[in-house]
């Protein structure tokens, strides 16, 4: 038997072609993260190296808009929560809460 040595070496995901189906949470003048559709998923990428950092599932059809929403404090935390929404053509929108406890979650 042959064995083999597999390692993942690039990964990489193409934005839907709608315009506003990426956004950028900018915060202090500089771009922290960035957000679009990729087929029914929604990427959060690093903006600065453009490395993909999560991917969201929750839509069954092609995502047509991501949003960041104004940052809120979570709870008494000094860490701001990013919110962001995004809607397909399924017609769901989904609020997508990230929390330093759960990551990412989804409110419908």
């Amino acid at each position: 038997m042959v064995e083999c040595d597999i390692s993942h070496s690039f990964l990489s995901a193409g934005c839907n072609r709608i315009f506003g189906c990426a956004d950028l949470l900018m915060s202090d003048g500089s771009c922290d993260l960035l957000a679009y559709g990729a087929s029914s998923l929604v990427i959060i990428a690093d903006a600065d190296n453009a490395s993909a950092l999560c991917s969201l599932r929750g839509h069954t059809d092609r995502v047509n808009c991501v949003r960041w929403l104004p940052q809120k404090k979570y709870q008494e935390s000094p860490i701001l929560s990013p919110h962001l929404a995004s809607a397909s053509s399924d017609g769901k929108i989904i609020i997508w809460i990230h929390t330093p406890s759960k990551g990412w979650t989804q409110k419908t």
